[in-house]
């Protein structure tokens, strides 16, 4: 999610986690052996100075680097993708945007999180349906998405909203992704 279309290479431990992914996008997830190990990290060739990352065996992660191209900064994301116990789904936001704004996320007016810092993966908020008449993404008094379709998504999923680019209406993007 780093700015200016960037191009973005990743490992962690000795394997691939992606190499060239244009920014913004997101990307699958990769097995990778449960280490404490420093990811090796470029945005347009320029290397990445990260810290250690303690990976444990049986969890799932997601790194995400953001903001300013000639800046960029990491966050590790610890991602629950158990399924929901009821017929519902879970959904998080996940604030990409290349700007300082927080952002909130409302499911049917109702809110899933509220006032996300940049470069930051809210909590999975477990929905009690899969149908969704309104899914809006706001910051401040700014609505950078809204969607006011119906949108069914399969029951018991796991899902991520992703917001890129700026907040603005016009520089937001939206990537709703369904993690299982």
């Amino acid at each position: 999610a780093v700015s200016g279309g960037a191009s973005v290479t990743a490992s962690f431990n000795g394997t691939t986690l992606t190499s060239g992914a244009v920014a913004p996008t997101v990307t699958g997830y990769v097995n990778v052996t449960a280490a404490s190990a420093v990811p090796v990290v470029a945005v347009n060739g320029a290397n990445v100075n990260i810290a250690a990352l303690n990976l444990t065996a049986g969890n799932d992660y997601s790194l995400l680097v953001w903001g300013d191209a000639t800046a960029p900064q990491t966050t590790l994301v610890s991602d629950d993708l158990h399924l929901p116990s009821s017929s519902g789904v879970k959904m998080r936001l996940i604030n990409a945007l290349e700007t300082s704004a927080a952002l909130s996320l409302a499911a049917d007016y109702a809110s899933v999180t509220d006032n996300l810092a940049q470069g930051q993966a809210s909590a999975f908020t477990t929905l009690a349906q899969s149908t969704l008449n309104d899914l809006q993404v706001t910051t401040g008094s700014a609505v950078l998405y809204d969607d006011n379709n119906t949108l069914t998504l399969m029951a018991q999923g796991v899902y991520s909203v992703f917001m890129f680019g700026t907040p603005t209406p016009s520089g937001a993007r939206f990537v709703l992704r369904k993690e299982r």
